[in-house]
């Protein structure tokens, strides 16, 4: 097995470091972006929820309003 010198074993602990930085870093920002998706979601159907009611009683008032 070929030796290398202690100046390369280092060099490559240092890029091993960065690079576990970087993926820890990329996991949190994707735990957040989907928490951020979540939320979205949550209110894109209470907005739809919302429309649907309120669709539903202005039929309900308009149906019972006399006929000019």
């Amino acid at each position: 097995m070929t030796q290398y010198p202690p100046a390369c074993h280092a060099e490559v602990l240092d890029r091993l470091a960065r690079i576990e930085t970087k993926l820890d870093d990329t996991i949190g920002a994707r735990k957040d972006h989907e928490s951020r998706l979540r939320s979205l979601e949550v209110w894109r159907y209470l907005t739809t929820g919302g429309a649907m009611a309120i669709g539903a009683l202005a039929g309900l008032i308009t149906s019972h309003l006399p006929r000019f």
